[in-house]
């Protein structure tokens, strides 16, 4: 683990807090505060941070929120009584381990290059982008960890988008383009249509739009073949109805069975 470089002039920040146990969310909301503004506990309600303009203004404001429910804070500013004694501040608030572990992490992506998709390796390396600029936020003094940490990060990240491009120009970024066959059901293969064929759109690329409308258009193709199937079979079996009417009126000398004659016997 390296070792932080020695600040002898460093100010620092203590902040001392009695929280009260009655008020639980008021509680964990300070507790809350000093983790996300990195601050190292030196002991229950004390906790340390370096004097800095930024850490100043917020521990500030949260002895001031202290107050408003009935417990005590106070804010004071020290100094190392001993080079010893700054050396173990400095040690609180050394991040090497964290830089290490994101190391790894990042080292242990190599093992996927050219087996597992490069989109899916570059979310990860995205996640991992983003912890190391949430552990810098807090890093009060960089080692040379963090400079290691930043520098596998932008080769893996050259890495991966050499991957996308190959892949890319290959013409199969997501996922391989195949030709597939939709079935439009009975109703296609009553009206004796062609087969559809569709290219199918690489999922990485195709948004959810397109295939909104691609479904939509698919379903409206349908609805128009079932129609002209059933409109197809009214005809048929209107035609015979409307010839065996005919020919019986003919046999009984009278005139064709319609709705206007009907309507006419009515009026009568």
């Amino acid at each position: 683990m390296d070792k932080p470089r020695p600040h002898p002039a460093a100010k620092w920040l203590v902040t001392l807090a009695q929280l009260s146990t009655d008020d639980p969310a008021s509680r964990m909301h300070v507790l809350r505060m000093l983790e996300s503004l990195g601050a190292a506990v030196l002991r229950e309600g004390a906790y340390l941070l370096p004097d800095t303009p930024a850490n100043r203004k917020a521990l500030e404001a949260l002895v001031d929120y202290i107050a408003k429910f009935s417990a005590v804070a106070h804010l004071l500013h020290v100094t190392a009584a001993s080079p010893a004694q700054h050396e173990a501040f400095l040690r609180l608030f050394d991040r090497s381990a964290r830089y290490e572990d994101l190391i790894k992490t990042v080292e242990s992506l190599r093992l996927g290059y050219g087996q597992t998709d490069p989109s899916a390796i570059s979310r990860v390396l995205h996640e991992q982008r983003r912890d190391f600029e949430a552990i810098g936020a807090l890093d009060f003094f960089p080692t040379p960890t963090r400079e290691r940490a930043r520098q596998v990060l932008q080769e893996a990240d050259a890495a991966v988008q050499k991957l996308l491009f190959r892949g890319q120009a290959h013409g199969h970024p997501g996922g391989h383009r195949k030709a597939v066959r939709t079935h439009l059901g009975d109703a296609q293969a009553a009206l004796g249509g062609p087969p559809r064929l569709r290219l199918a759109d690489p999922p990485l690329r195709r948004s959810r739009g397109e295939a909104r409308l691609a479904r939509q258009g698919a379903a409206a193709a349908i609805g128009r073949d079932r129609f002209r199937l059933r409109w197809r079979a009214f005809r048929q079996q209107r035609k015979p109805g409307q010839l065996r009417g005919n020919a019986g009126t003919a046999a009984g000398g009278g005139a064709p069975y319609c709705g206007r004659g009907r309507a006419a016997a009515r009026s009568r």
